[in-house]
């Protein structure tokens, strides 16, 4: 029997246990550790004990990464989101799900690619984009701009719009009416109620969730 745990901040709306119950029949436990800061992270030797394999969200992915062997990601993202505890190698499964959603994403019509926020999530995308030699645009907070109230029609009229930001985003602003959202959060978020107020296309993370949730089953090969 398999035993399996999420380790990320305030995810008790994570659809991670459902998801890995209906895909594994022999998994016997899927756990959500829910740590308030980084000082409560288990060490990896404890978690080796307790479980085959976790999953990390955020604010956690750059924890382990140094403690591990990476394997399928490039080093210069420095954030993993899947450990595999029987041979103590890690892997970023988002990465592998945004490398098969990109090329999709890239079909949409859009004059100008926008990215909202410059995290982990942020990164992925950027690289995958740069390999592909695609231009886009980071807008964070860090290079001037308010993403709360962002609006974007002084700079495009059909931009194809990439959140990575957090779940929390209390996002206020206004797009083009022409934009299309991918928004790489699931479930019923704040930005998510605003886009579609906008009348906006727009899709949610919910498939990139469950591309790299089979990604992870296959990095643990059970």
């Amino acid at each position: 029997m398999i035993n399996l745990a999420l380790i990320g901040k305030d995810i008790s709306h994570s659809s991670s246990p459902e998801f890995y119950r209906k895909h594994l029949q022999n998994l016997n436990q899927y756990d959500l550790l829910d740590l308030d800061h980084d000082q409560m992270l288990p060490r990896l030797e404890w978690l080796s004990e307790f479980y085959h394999g976790v999953n990390i969200t955020s604010p956690y992915k750059r924890n382990y990464f140094h403690h591990l062997k990476i394997i399928n990601t490039p080093k210069e993202i420095d954030a993993i989101n899947c450990l595999n505890l029987k041979n103590m190698t890690a892997t970023n499964t988002d990465y592998l799900a945004l490398q098969k959603l990109i090329p999709h994403w890239l079909n949409i019509p859009h004059d100008h690619i926008y990215i909202l926020g410059d995290g982990s999530m942020s990164k992925l995308v950027s690289n995958i984009l740069n390999a592909n030699n695609i231009n886009f645009k980071i807008l964070s907070r860090k290079n001037g701009f308010n993403l709360e109230l962002i609006g974007l029609s002084q700079f495009s009229l059909s931009p194809l719009i990439i959140n990575t930001c957090s779940r929390s985003f209390p996002f206020n602003g206004i797009f083009p009416p022409k934009s299309h959202v991918i928004d790489l959060n699931y479930g019923t978020t704040f930005f998510k109620k605003r886009v579609l107020e906008l009348n906006i296309p727009y899709q949610d993370g919910q498939s990139l969730f469950e591309i790299q949730a089979f990604e992870a089953i296959s990095f643990w090969n059970f």
